[in-house]
């Protein structure tokens, strides 16, 4: 019994210890509490860290987004890595009490260094510089310290500074974003004159006419033309020719170019945005004669005019035969023997040369008004399949006979004409128009009659429009030939032996032409056709009856009349092509159009047999 109540005692009391514990004996834990209380910045790289100041000791820390934002624990200390920019919250839990704290963390990319691709611009007053921004973080202010020296613009991250006036300055960028600032110095210096390799501001150029070039073209010659070199300047040229009838300019890199093509005076101006121009007064000197060819007998003198040039001139060539002086603007050729040269006369300004053919002849044969040539009657093929789109409808013409010209009509015949007739106007155009011209005249005006120019008797009449030449062959009983009466005796008739021009498939043979000749040539001088008829190729153009129209009809032809057209303006065919033109022109198909008068438009005449 006693045992009993013993081990009953001992129950009680572990009972009672076990169910009457103090407050004393129980653990208690702080809340959970963060070092930062605002929202924290981080950049893309870079590290951040806070503290947990209080809590169970036990924690837990995790990113919302780990590709924005990551973090670790150690200890207390939380530990934040930027990886991309954006926003993220990081939340801390504490494991005993299960409490939780958050954290809104914003990641921003990294700021870059401010650097620029210069410390230094040297500019000119007016000109431009420019400084790149480099490195930086995309917005920026520019401020130049005095703007009375330079200014600056900025675009994106390119600076332009412009010099304004002599001096140096400094220009400040800030980058807004990280407020670093860096600058460069600015030095502007006074405007340079463009430096040229020619010394002075005068220049003699030569002047070409574009028949000049043209037949340098078909020689395979090259003009002259004025070079000079810009040696200094800032690039970027402007060259421009104050008449560009008289002299045209152009710039290739540093060389300009300047072609004369007249006589006259120029201003040519070399500028760009940079440096002072550079001003060149030019001097432009063609020079021609009044003719490029005369006849004359032996013992004849002839006076030639020089009508275009510097006025002052020499003498460089004197052929046998030939004897020349020259005084201001007059050269008297005189013939001393039979002999066909060329007298060169030399600008002593301009240097350049030009060359007057001479024909001594022991009589200068002038032909009859009335010396022709029988055409008899036939058929044959009009048009060529390897000329011109107006030649190449083909068409069978045929003709009965008829006498054309020998000759082209001459100075010497014409002036007959004008002379009985006067210089009557139809249809609103003079018959002749050379009296008052300076290049190729043949007659001229004294008082109240017409005069042949001595030494041009026998060349062709040209001038003439078309109704001065079509009066004139209803004035000696004829008419104009038709397209299709020229076309057929230039290829020789009856007797062609199909040449391509008239005579000769050697159109040097037969015909003059831009390649073999400065200008007009006396009639009848090189070799005839298969008829005896002279000149159908080159020299002058020759009218023909017929108003011009883009192509033939290709049906067949007897005895055509000339084409007509309702046009208000007329426009009529020329044939045989000039000393102007290029020698395939003198072609027999060739066909040309003119509406008016031209120096080297002359005709002849056919007669009903």
């Amino acid at each position: 019994m006693k045992k009993f109540f013993a081990y009953a005692a001992i129950v009680l009391m572990v009972m009672i210890t076990a169910t009457n514990c103090s407050k004393k004996d129980e653990v208690a834990y702080d809340d959970l509490k963060l070092s930062i209380k605002n929202d924290v910045s981080v950049k893309v790289g870079e590290s951040a860290s806070f503290k947990i100041d209080a809590g169970s000791g036990e924690y837990e820390v995790v990113s919302s987004d780990n590709s924005v934002v990551t973090a670790s624990i150690s200890n207390s200390n939380v530990t934040l890595k930027g990886i991309a920019a954006g926003e993220a919250t990081i939340t801390v839990l504490d494991k005993k009490t299960n409490q939780r704290s958050s954290v809104k963390v914003s990641i921003s990319k990294g700021l870059l260094n401010l650097e620029l691709d210069a410390k230094e611009v040297s500019l000119l007053v007016g000109q431009e510089g420019v400084v790149n921004i480099s490195s930086g973080n995309g917005k920026y202010e520019v401020v130049v310290a005095d703007q009375s020296i330079a200014t600056a613009t900025l675009s994106q991250t390119t600076i332009t500074i412009s010099g304004v006036a002599v001096g140096t300055t400094t220009t400040t960028i800030k980058d807004v974003e990280s407020g670093k600032e860096a600058t460069f110095n600015v030095i502007v210096k006074e405007k340079e004159v463009i430096g040229l390799d020619y010394e002075g501001n005068n220049l003699i150029i030569k002047a070409f006419t574009d028949v000049e070039r043209e037949r340098a073209s078909v020689k395979g010659e090259k003009l002259e033309s004025t070079k000079i070199r810009i040696i200094s300047g800032a690039g970027n040229y402007i060259v421009v020719s104050s008449d560009e009838s008289i002299a045209k300019v152009k710039i290739n890199g540093d060389m300009i170019h300047i072609d004369g093509y007249k006589t006259g005076v120029v201003t040519i101006t070399i500028s760009n945005e940079v440096n002072e121009p550079r001003v060149i007064i030019a001097n432009v000197y063609s020079l021609n004669l009044e003719v490029n060819n005369i006849s004359l007998k032996v013992n004849e003198s002839v006076e030639i005019q020089v009508v275009d040039g510097s006025g002052q001139y020499e003498l460089v060539s004197l052929p046998d035969g030939v004897n020349a002086t020259i005084s201001d603007n007059k050269i008297v050729i005189k013939g001393i023997v039979t002999t066909k040269a060329e007298v060169i006369i030399k600008d002593k300004i301009s240097g350049k040369e030009a060359a007057l053919g001479v024909y001594v002849v022991e009589n200068i044969i002038k032909p009859n008004d009335m010396e022709t040539v029988l055409v008899e009657g036939g058929s044959f093929l009009m048009g060529s399949d390897d000329g011109d789109p107006d030649e190449r409808v083909r068409n069978t013409v045929t003709l009965s006979s008829y006498r054309i010209s020998k000759y082209e009509v001459t100075n010497a015949q014409f002036v007959k004409f004008l002379n009985e007739k006067g210089n009557q106007i139809e249809q609103g155009m003079y018959y002749y128009y050379g009296a008052d011209k300076d290049r190729e005249r043949g007659i001229v005006k004294k008082g109240n009659s017409y005069e042949v120019v001595k030494g041009r008797e026998n060349y062709p009449v040209t001038y003439v429009s078309w109704y001065g030449a079509n009066a004139y062959a209803k004035w000696v009983g004829g008419k104009l030939p038709t397209e299709a009466q020229w076309e057929f005796a230039s290829l020789g008739g009856i007797k062609s032996n199909k040449f391509k021009f008239s005579g000769s498939n050697i159109v040097n043979e037969v015909g003059y032409h831009l390649g073999n000749s400065k200008g007009l040539n006396p009639v009848g001088t090189l070799k005839a056709n298969e008829l005896g008829i002279y000149d159908m190729s080159g020299n002058a153009w020759e009218w023909t009856a017929d108003e011009y129209s883009s192509s033939y009809t290709p049906d067949a032809k007897v005895d055509p009349v000339p084409y007509k057209t309702d046009n208000a303006k007329k426009v009529f065919v020329r044939r045989g092509a000039s000393v102007y033109c290029k020698p395939n022109y003198c072609r027999s198909a060739n066909r040309g159009s003119n509406g008016s008068f031209q120096n080297n438009i002359g005709f002849r005449v056919v007669f009903e047999q």
